[in-house]
């Protein structure tokens, strides 16, 4: 598969199947059975369109129309959430490049945006015409509202993953329990797609981006997309939504 295929590929996924990959990615999932598959990612985006509509209807705002000023507010108003912006490369150690994180401390979030990353990311996906036009402050809002949702989970509504029930898998020693974290991926970026109105997932903006930088390559992506379309087709939609108690 060439480059530009592969960017086309990237371009053609929607949400959902985003969210599969994600869930597909998580160290747990080959412990999840195919009928409780669909459980994880429609329970995750339900519950990260429910905290977009809420935050929404507090603030007034319409999708799409929320930039680093009004973010600046809410996590003002938000007790316990402060933003720091970082020029330099900042990562989680193996030479893994973060474009954004929250550091969780004692009750209170703190979240970097590494500005030189998130511009970088805007400038390999600034062709299609949505991105372009809005600028790298958008892409900082985008990449602002997905934190936002994992303080909101940190501070008041706890963690997606753990809200779930864990994945129950037999095995030689018995039924082994394991949480499912990619939960509150799919969560965050559904929140942030819901309340951003990004042009395309979020993730896809990961895809292009690593894409363009040689961090993935065409075979591989294709490999995972093939990988995730035929999990689409076999598993089945579960019949009811259970949550831990």
């Amino acid at each position: 598969m060439s480059l530009n295929d592969a960017i086309a590929l990237a371009k053609s996924l929607c949400h959902e199947e985003c969210m599969d990959l994600l869930l597909m990615q998580d160290p747990a999932a080959a412990k999840i059975p195919d009928d409780s598959f669909r459980y994880y990612t429609e329970s995750s985006i339900r519950m990260g369109k429910e905290a977009a509509n809420a935050l929404l209807t507090s603030c007034g705002a319409r999708p799409g129309h929320i930039g680093m000023e009004i973010w600046a507010r809410l996590c003002a108003e938000a007790c316990g959430v402060r933003v720091q912006c970082v020029k330099e490369n900042s990562d989680r150690g193996f030479g893994l490049e973060i474009a954004a994180n929250t550091v969780f401390e004692q009750g209170t979030c703190t979240v970097v945006l590494n500005e030189d990353l998130i511009s970088e990311k805007y400038e390999c996906t600034k062709e299609i015409p949505e991105i372009g036009e809005s600028g790298v402050d958008q892409m900082l809002s985008l990449h602002l509202a997905h934190e936002y949702f994992h303080c909101l989970e940190y501070l008041k509504n706890g963690r997606v993953y753990r809200l779930l029930k864990p994945a129950r898998k037999a095995g030689f020693l018995g039924i082994r329990e394991c949480r499912i974290r990619a939960a509150s991926e799919i969560a965050a970026h559904t929140f942030a797609n819901e309340v951003m109105k990004s042009a395309v997932p979020p993730p896809v903006i990961d895809y292009l981006t690593m894409l363009r930088r040689g961090e993935l390559s065409p075979e591989v992506l294709e490999e995972l997309v093939t990988n995730m379309r035929r999990k689409r087709e076999k598993v089945t939609r579960p019949a009811a939504v259970e949550f831990a108690m």
